[in-house]
């Protein structure tokens, strides 16, 4: 959603140049509790890769998708899973969610 002010630019330079326009959407971004978005931008930590899978579980959680069962723990099945069971009407319709250590421990 950082980049929504971008979208008409975008399409507007499209059709000038003639090309298709693709379908957009807007995710949210994740914020901590000052309202900062968790980017290198601000400074965030990198999220490491040995939790890369509880990290990719907490993101489906946060735009609200159906999280793979336990015993699918490689990063690409969760991909895998996330990608077959996509619903883009379950993603919250919000520009930024806050993250609290209670509900998301991105690191």
């Amino acid at each position: 959603s950082d980049l929504l002010d971008s979208t008409g630019r975008q399409i507007f330079l499209q059709q000038l140049l003639q090309a298709p326009t693709p379908s957009y959407c807007h995710l949210p971004v994740i914020t901590d509790a000052a309202g900062h978005k968790f980017s290198k931008q601000n400074h965030a930590p990198p999220l490491r890769d040995e939790r890369a899978t509880d990290n990719l579980r907490a993101a489906l959680h946060f735009l609200g998708q159906r999280r793979p069962p336990g015993e699918v723990d490689a990063v690409a099945d969760i991909l895998a899973f996330a990608s077959a069971n996509w619903t883009l009407q379950a993603v919250p319709a919000v520009l930024s969610m806050t993250a609290t250590s209670a509900t998301w421990q991105p690191r």
